[in-house]
């Protein structure tokens, strides 16, 4: 164990980036001065010391930027996964017979990485772009997927538990995967009597073709849409009588439906989304404490969003820092890539920059319903 302090955190070199803190040896010596840039020589000068680890220390809770080896990865599972379960929802509409052990082995892989590092494999998902019109449907599922197991990690539930809620927010929609992705964004085909019964379509499928399916992943399949008030579907069933993990697959359905650019009602920025969803639990609509754990996963600027600075840079959100949402860790977007906390240079965030058609949630409108 490094002698550094505990709030010292390792951190992976790259070329020509500029840091905003000093960055120490293991006993807490100036290796490089605030503000420098990395060069090929200092590096070199650290191989030459026998020096394989460096560290910083920060104010904040914030944590080093995720490294290319994790990025890498979590775009790769992200994108395996989606192949993957995109073969198995063919194979269930067909009527053929799936393992249960086939969708575990997805959600492992991203319940590995979440308990590793979850914010590449966030960023990743919460700013993938879909070439593939049919690639949308099994991405948001493995999205799901994903925020699921971060929120059941941050709850600490068991590894049996998390990959359970993971696989039935993996195959919740099974009985949608053939209809126009579209199509399920418009607000009017999501109050069709079809459409309102597909939670219960979705379970006769994996009930009849997802060999060693659990109960308990059948019944939250059929109660994703279920309200804490009692006001959702199929069955309108109250908090107290729902699973007491429906609420996690509620919640982040409905976070995934508000932040769509595909949703005619929706498309809005996702801070703006998460604030919405903490004043609709206020209100009753969902349970506070999931919308609460959710905000403690992606803080209220997610990892990848991109944000404009009081002093008008540009800046990408790397992981929120656990004692400030609104303070994430960021990287400028231009020549010097600095990381830091935007506090800590005594700047704010004071809008979302993504170049997407993603809007504002405006004040008279935020008591609206927006995710059904």
């Amino acid at each position: 164990m490094s002698t550094v302090e505990q709030n010292s955190i390792v951190t992976d070199l790259v070329l020509n980036e500029t840091h905003p803190v000093d960055l120490l040896d293991s006993v807490g010596n100036v290796l490089l001065r605030a503000g420098t840039s990395v060069t090929g020589e200092f590096i070199a000068h650290l191989a030459h010391l026998g020096i394989s680890e460096v560290f910083f220390r920060t104010s904040r809770s914030a944590a080093a930027p995720y490294s290319v080896a994790n990025k890498s990865e979590a775009s790769e599972t992200f994108k395996t996964g989606t192949r993957l379960l995109s073969r198995m929802l063919t194979d269930l509409l067909s009527r053929k017979e799936i393992e249960r052990d086939q969708v575990t082995e997805i959600n492992r892989h991203l319940y590995s990485i979440v308990k590793k590092d979850p914010a590449p494999i966030i960023a990743e998902a919460l700013t993938q772009e879909a070439k593939e019109p049919d690639a949308r449907f099994t991405e948001r599922c493995i999205t799901m997927s994903l925020l699921s197991l971060a929120i059941a990690t941050e709850l600490q539930f068991s590894e049996t538990v998390s990959l359970s809620l993971a696989n039935a927010a993996l195959l919740h929609d099974a009985s949608l995967a053939l209809t126009d992705f579209e199509m399920l964004c418009h607000p009017e085909f999501r109050q069709k009597p079809e459409y309102l019964v597909h939670p219960l379509r979705s379970v006769e499928l994996l009930r009849s073709n997802v060999l060693g399916i659990s109960n308990l992943e059948l019944i939250l399949v059929a109660q994703v849409h279920e309200q804490v008030d009692g006001s959702g579907f199929p069955a309108k069933l109250h908090f107290s009588e729902q699973s007491s993990y429906s609420a996690i697959l509620n919640t982040v359905d409905a976070f995934l439906t508000l932040i769509n650019t595909t949703n005619s009602q929706g498309g809005f920025y996702p801070n703006d989304s998460l604030a919405y969803l903490a004043n609709h639990a206020s209100l009753g609509r969902f349970d506070l404490q999931t919308v609460k754990a959710l905000i403690q996963c992606v803080g209220l600027y997610p990892p990848g969003t991109l944000v404009k600075l009081s002093d008008n840079r540009i800046a990408r959100v790397l992981r929120p820092t656990r004692d400030a949402f609104s303070n994430p860790v960021v990287q400028a977007i231009d020549h010097t890539a600095t990381i830091f906390c935007p506090s800590d240079l005594r700047l704010k965030i004071v809008s979302v920059a993504n170049n997407r058609t993603q809007q504002r949630i405006s004040r008279e409108h935020i008591g609206k319903i927006f995710w059904k």
